[in-house]
């Protein structure tokens, strides 16, 4: 059987029609490979992120007239929500696609500080008080899940009693690779 392609179990039916079944799906932005790898996904936020910048790069290029303190903004509130889209879904990747994104985020602070090829990318990061990509999308994945634990949907609530229980722990995503475990508000 070829890579990436699916042996189904069984046929699905919608109304009397076959729904065929496929390695990888497009859904709200989001590329869903049958594995979850997001591969394919994290490939498409690279590709797009290289596109945003060559509109931006006037701007946030070695020559461009902003400041410095501009340019770390322009980057976190433009270009940065580019490459984390979706980050609490596909944000447990695995460390060679995560991998990508933090040396994506690297090279663009390095065209916007104009830092020489011996500078480390810690100390830029440091000197514009900017933190790992990784640490920022698991930042972002606990707001999400805080929010769904006190949302006032009911619907959108039950949503963590669908994870699979952990016998140590109350909620599935609190036993992830993070440091400190989540718990709710």
């Amino acid at each position: 059987m070829g890579r990436g392609v699916i042996d189904p179990p069984f046929q699905l039916t919608l109304f009397e029609d076959n729904i065929q079944w496929v390695s990888m799906v497009k859904y709200l932005g989001l590329h869903i490979d049958s594995r979850l790898t997001f591969k394919k996904h994290i490939d498409y936020l690279a590709e797009k992120f290289w596109g945003r910048i060559h509109l931006a790069i006037s701007l946030i290029g070695r020559r461009s007239p902003l400041s410095l303190e501009n340019k770390v903004i322009l980057y976190k509130q433009i270009l940065r929500p580019v490459i984390t889209y979706g980050s609490p879904v596909w944000g447990a990747a695995a460390a060679t696609h995560m991998k990508k994104i933090q040396v994506i985020q690297n090279k663009i602070l390095r065209v916007m500080t104009n830092a020489p090829w011996y500078v480390r990318n810690d100390v830029i990061h440091n000197d514009l008080h900017m933190e790992p990509i990784s640490n920022y999308i698991t930042k972002l994945s606990r707001n999400v899940f805080k929010s769904i634990e006190s949302h006032d949907n009911p619907i959108i609530k039950a949503q963590t009693l669908f994870t699979y229980p952990h016998p140590k722990t109350k909620y599935a995503y609190s036993s992830t690779k993070w440091r400190n475990p989540l718990y709710p508000p």
